[in-house]
């Protein structure tokens, strides 16, 4: 008899569908997404890389930005914002990150992310984007971990007026995590290990409606 109920448990436990139908070992597997309303803010400052003085007077490098948001795949989700830019000759400067993950060129040609007006670019200043959790069809995503991107690009031109920096474009990508759910978060972001920095700070957090 004890035997027998031994032999029971044991299916029970490792065989249930053949008992119920179901598999109560892959429910967790099952759990539908939950889909949290709120927003997310990324906030990043910029760095004095870039602010020149030239004659008594101070300049500003002409930056490039694009702010974007991925899955915790690395897959491009949303576009949240990015700047118009052209060419300073002989050096263009190019959202190469932003290129790679969105396929499209970062010319000058506007679109419904580049706004009327460049923003993000200028050194010491503070800068925040909205995010509010919804994907480009308008529907909230599920809870989870995103990834936050700030991708700065900086002209370089031999001579001029100013006499901006020579040596090329660079650009620098400065990422961080956030998880979305039911309760606020925050999360400080890693900026880019190349030197001169362009953020000096990077962070984000989600509030939930």
């Amino acid at each position: 008899m004890k035997l027998n109920i031994v032999l029971l448990i044991g299916l029970l436990l490792f065989s249930p569908s053949l008992f119920f139908g179901v598999d109560f070992r892959d429910e967790k597997m099952k759990v539908p997404p939950v889909y949290t309303a709120g927003k997310i803010t990324i906030t990043y400052t910029r760095s004095s890389e870039g602010k020149n003085t030239f004659k008594g007077k101070t300049y500003y490098t002409p930056y490039r930005v694009a702010v974007w948001i991925e899955d915790s795949d690395g897959k491009l989700l949303k576009t949240l914002y990015r700047s118009v830019g052209g060419k300073i000759e002989p050096f263009p400067a190019r959202l190469e990150h932003w290129e790679k993950k969105s396929g499209k060129p970062s010319d000058n040609e506007p679109d419904t992310y580049t706004g009327a007006s460049a923003k993000g670019g200028t050194p010491e200043k503070n800068y925040n984007f909205y995010w509010d959790c919804k994907d480009d069809d308008g529907k909230i995503v599920p809870d989870g971990t995103y990834i936050y991107c700030v991708e700065v690009a900086r002209y370089y031109q031999n001579g001029g007026n100013p006499p901006w920096r020579s040596g090329g474009p660079m650009s620098s990508l400065n990422k961080g995590k956030i998880k979305k759910g039911k309760y606020t978060t925050y999360s400080t972001g890693t900026r880019d290990s190349k030197t001169p920095a362009t953020l000096s700070s990077l962070s984000a957090s989600f509030s939930p409606k």
